[in-house]
């Protein structure tokens, strides 16, 4: 027997799904006289060749009467959760009888994206998750915790605060949580709380990957500038380092030129040139930017100041070479006098 809906190993209340009867004769001219259909032990269904189906208890007004082959397939359609449970065709032909089951399993997903709920306090650096369904069924197993995204190693599991079978047999589930960034300062950009809903022995699953207190920024400090200085421009994350797209203004002292780029720019964790604001290299995108290796910024003394640096120099020089120009004649004069004598 098998159960065949638009899912491969379950049924959504509200759509169709399909019971078919599969079964072998032991000799040729063997022929059915009939199959009957049941549920957790119930008759709901019995056909035989050549005559209207029979649809009793739950199947009553959830046949599709209009499927070709009647006596070894059952079409219902708009099933609800009440169709969930053990299913089995008993095949009786004028010799044998043989029987066969197969389990349904239907899923109430009264649980949605939208029941998630986050708030981020970039400010006081707090983050707010809730969920809250009512309408699930079955009884869902959660699987929630904070992730490190960088280790792929998960924190201790939450647990929901409620998971409540309803009068109606389905449930309520609620899990509602307050992190402080103060609490995971070890662990910059790379967190997030992931929570899913899971129904056992099924590939359904609903849920949440949600990113905590944001990117880390760029931990690094900007590089420093000799004989300039430079000026950061930008909020700080949570890490209490400069936030993604922050910038970085350098400028020179007097009698100094800036060479390389005038801006740095956060970008995914590091600092690079920022291509709008590049004075020796101007970049059209930031695609290019790795192909030209751009240099960091620095200051250079600019070429007036090196001439008159130079030009300042020469007097002592000229000085040092007549002061030992003198010592030198000294010296001979003094060897002299020592021969005469």
């Amino acid at each position: 027997m098998s159960i065949k809906s638009g899912r491969t190993d379950y049924v959504i209340a509200g759509e169709s799904v399909q019971l078919s009867c599969h079964y072998m004769f032991t000799k040729s001219y063997e022929r059915v006289l009939a199959v009957n259909w049941k549920k957790d032990g119930h008759e709901v269904f019995f056909s035989t060749p050549n005559k209207r189906p029979i649809a009793l208890s739950l199947f009553r007004n959830h046949v599709d009467y209009n499927t070709k082959d009647l006596l070894n397939t059952v079409t219902l359609f708009n099933i609800d959760l009440n169709f969930a449970g053990q299913y089995s065709c008993r095949v009786i032909t004028e010799y044998n009888e043989s029987e066969n089951s197969a389990q349904m399993i239907v899923i109430v997903d009264a649980c949605k994206d939208s029941n998630w709920k986050t708030k981020t306090d970039m400010v006081n650096c707090v983050e707010e998750i809730s969920f809250h369904c009512i309408g699930m069924y079955p009884k869902p197993s959660p699987a929630c915790s904070i992730h490190n995204d960088l280790t792929d190693q998960y924190f201790a599991g939450e647990t929901f605060d409620m998971i409540e079978r309803l009068p109606n047999g389905t449930y309520e589930i609620a899990i509602q949580r307050r992190y402080l960034a103060e609490n995971f300062t070890q662990y910059p950009g790379k967190l997030s709380f992931h929570c899913h809903l899971l129904v056992l022995m099924t590939s359904w699953r609903m849920g949440i990957n949600y990113k905590l207190f944001g990117d880390a920024g760029c931990i690094d400090q900007p590089p420093s500038i000799n004989n300039g200085t430079k000026q950061l421009i930008g909020e700080k994350t949570c890490w209490q380092t400069p936030r993604e797209n922050s910038r970085v203004n350098y400028s020179c002292h007097d009698g100094f030129n800036l060479m390389g780029p005038s801006v740095l720019i956060c970008r995914n964790g590091t600092w690079i040139p920022d291509p709008i604001n590049l004075m020796s290299q101007p970049v059209a995108d930031l695609r290019t930017y790795n192909q030209l290796r751009l240099p960091m910024p620095y200051c250079q003394m600019t070429e007036n100041l090196l001439k008159n640096d130079s030009k300042s120099n020469l007097p002592n020089v000229f000085a040092k070479f007549n002061c030992n120009l003198l010592l030198l004649l000294l010296n001979i004069l003094l060897f002299l006098a020592k021969i005469n004598c």
